[in-house]
């Protein structure tokens, strides 16, 4: 398999990850309590549409067709429903217990990709993109850490 594949195979499975992590933060965003908070995820929610953006421009400058949806799209469709759900009737510290852990994830994710033969430019971008990642980690580990601090 040549870098370029690799780097295609990569970034595709990177794009599904902000999916989740938009659609992660606005359904998050949509339950906590707080404003304030909502509005910090809807920011990064937005930043994960951004970076999606990003690795797909990569995508099609490496020669692979855009994305048609398909499967994945309907999976991710069931796991935001699934979600959404879950989400429903939940504390904002549980909320904010589950997007450290779709954070942890994601962090994770991405760490795996760098480990992989990407070209140059894709390399870069996904550094840059773990850095954007790692900012949104820390800042809901900031927010959890202000809501018990609130509670206590």
């Amino acid at each position: 398999m040549t870098a370029e594949d690799v780097t295609i195979n990569a970034l595709t499975n990177l794009i599904e990850v902000c999916k989740e992590g938009e659609h992660g933060f606005r359904l998050s965003a949509e339950q906590l309590g707080s404003t304030d908070m909502a509005d910090i995820f809807i920011g990064c929610a937005e930043q994960c549409r951004l970076s999606a953006v990003e690795l797909r421009a990569l995508v099609q400058q490496l020669g692979a067709p855009a994305e048609t949806g398909g499967t994945a799209a309907s999976a991710l469709m069931r796991g935001w429903a699934a979600l959404k759900g879950a989400l429903l009737g939940c504390t904002d510290d549980q909320i904010l217990d589950a997007m450290q852990h779709a954070e942890d994830r994601a962090l994770a994710r991405y760490r795996e990709v760098l480990e992989r033969n990407l070209t140059p430019i894709a390399r870069a971008v996904v550094q840059n993109q773990l850095a954007e990642v790692q900012h949104h980690s820390d800042l809901v580990q900031a927010l959890r850490l202000r809501t018990r601090m609130a509670a206590a």
